[in-house]
């Protein structure tokens, strides 16, 4: 179950109380503007007053305020090298196991080198290595062969393929990004649905801007054709079809799902309007009869969105959006913005929902970091490990431990890459090992630079590896 107290552990850095996120039952306007049950300015700045005096004074009870209490001593100088310090942290987190937030390890292989020329040098580079790991595995380095040997072994041995390899890269849990049902694994492997699915009850003229786009939203239609309760189609209103999205939910929260998934970056925008309840009515009933321009879709396509993002937490769901680069050459850096997402972000109908943002907002990787400085924000570190070299894999991971350690998931975004021979196992091992070695490198670095001890660079390691995902998702540690 997700964890809506949302408390974030200190790691000795601080004291720290519980992060509990508002009820908001007061003053916030809702989609036609109304404000209840107060209405006017004056009301709106003494809540505001009030709200900063109560975080101020609870700062102040809790020790927050470093200045006047004397809780918090200076980290001194280490006496260890970085060598040192990262042999120490190192060994203490070589047996820990981990919580991968972000995979599709289920997919099937697409390993072809016709593509190489298109992806980046680091997942080019890791071909050997995999290669060799697909011999060992599956007895052939022959991709097809691979492929095929994997395929045996999934339907002959089922689940227990699975717990085998997650025992092998010490994976506790990884959460698996499908719409097909999973293997069962005893709770090793949970459910995160596309939520993006649900965006499209009707049709629309011009709304792909790319292949990909094109794929998602007919992949979309055709779910919407096998689950819609009437006949194949969608609800003849608007209020219905909300009924049908909130039903939805509740069925994958039934099913195992921790999460939901929103891909929208990929096809649209990461902006998510405001729309009024009548216009979206509006626009659903249009749509009805006629497919609706691309501005008009995305219109209705926000107010469902949002709808979505109020509703997750009341059936345990995590929002994981997709925040990040991907596949080129469709998508638009511009649109698959994560800074478009502070509009959601700081609503406070959607304190109470927890938000990942999947892969870490790279290129944007401080804005994201500053982002998940909000106590129902995440980030994940998913697909950084095959994009940089480790390096530049260190320098970022330095900085989103620099902002909120605390909101830190380890990922991994392994899947059926052209580069990967055999299947995504086969890159998740590598990926596994490779983010393991970055993060110590970067807590060794913050050792260096006498900001943590390397106890305290111990204790954040274990957070960003299982226990951060243990307080979100409420997992057992």
């Amino acid at each position: 179950m997700v964890n809506t107290k949302n408390t974030r552990n200190s790691y000795g850095l601080y004291p720290l109380s519980v992060r509990t996120m508002p009820k908001v039952e007061t003053p916030i306007p809702d989609e036609q503007g109304a404000c209840l049950p107060f209405v006017g300015p004056l009301h709106g700045m003494l809540t505001l007053f009030f709200l900063l005096f109560m975080l101020l004074s609870v700062s102040m009870s809790t020790g927050c305020l470093h200045a006047q209490s004397g809780y918090r001593k200076a980290v001194q100088p280490s006496p260890l090298t970085e060598a040192q310090a990262y042999a120490a942290i190192k060994a203490a987190l070589e047996d820990e196991w981990a919580i991968d937030n972000h995979t599709h390890i289920v997919y099937g292989a697409h390993y072809d080198e016709r593509l190489f020329g298109y992806m980046p040098l680091a997942m080019r580079h890791a071909v050997p290595e995999q290669l060799a790991l697909a011999r060992e595995l599956f007895g052939t380095d022959d991709p097809v062969e691979a492929a095929a040997i994997r395929d045996r072994k999934i339907k002959s041995e089922a689940g227990a393929y699975w717990i085998r390899h997650l025992d092998a890269t010490r994976t506790r849990i990884a959460l698996v990004n499908t719409m097909a049902p999973l293997p069962d694994t005893g709770g090793r492997m949970l459910w995160v649905p596309y939520a993006t699915y649900l965006l499209f009850p009707v049709p629309a003229a011009n709304y792909p801007r790319n292949p990909a786009g094109a794929d998602i939203a007919k992949r979309a239609r055709a779910w919407l054709a096998d689950n819609a309760p009437e006949h194949g189609q969608a609800p003849a209103d608007l209020p219905a079809y909300l009924a049908f999205v909130d039903e939805t939910l509740a069925a994958w929260a039934r099913d195992g799902a921790v999460g939901i998934k929103f891909i929208d970056g990929l096809t649209r925008t990461l902006r998510f309007s405001k729309v009024g309840t009548d216009e979206a009515a509006e626009l659903y009933r249009t749509g009805q009869s006629q497919a609706l321009g691309r501005d008009e879709f995305l219109r209705l396509q926000d107010y469902i969105a949002r709808h979505i993002f109020l509703k997750a937490p009341e059936h345990d769901l995590t929002v994981h959006i997709h925040a990040a680069l991907s596949s080129p050459p469709f998508l638009q850096l511009g649109e698959n913005d994560v800074r478009h997402l502070e509009g959601v972000l700081t609503d406070p109908r959607f304190f109470r929902t927890q938000f990942v943002l999947i892969h870490g907002g790279f290129p944007l990787v401080e804005d994201a970091a500053y982002l998940s400085l909000k106590p129902h924000v995440w980030v994940d570190v998913s697909a950084l490990a095959f994009f940089y070299p480790m390096r530049e894999l260190v320098e970022r991971l330095r900085i989103y431990l620099i902002y909120s350690p605390s909101s830190m998931l380890f990922g991994t975004d392994v899947s059926s890459y052209p580069s990967v021979p055999g299947g995504p196992e086969v890159q998740h091992i590598v990926i596994s090992k490779k983010l393991r070695e970055g993060l110590n490198r970067a807590l060794a670095g913050l050792v260096r630079d006498d900001l943590i001890t390397v106890e305290q660079a111990t204790s954040l390691g274990r957070g960003i590896l299982r226990e951060n995902a243990e307080r979100l998702y409420d997992f057992d540690g």
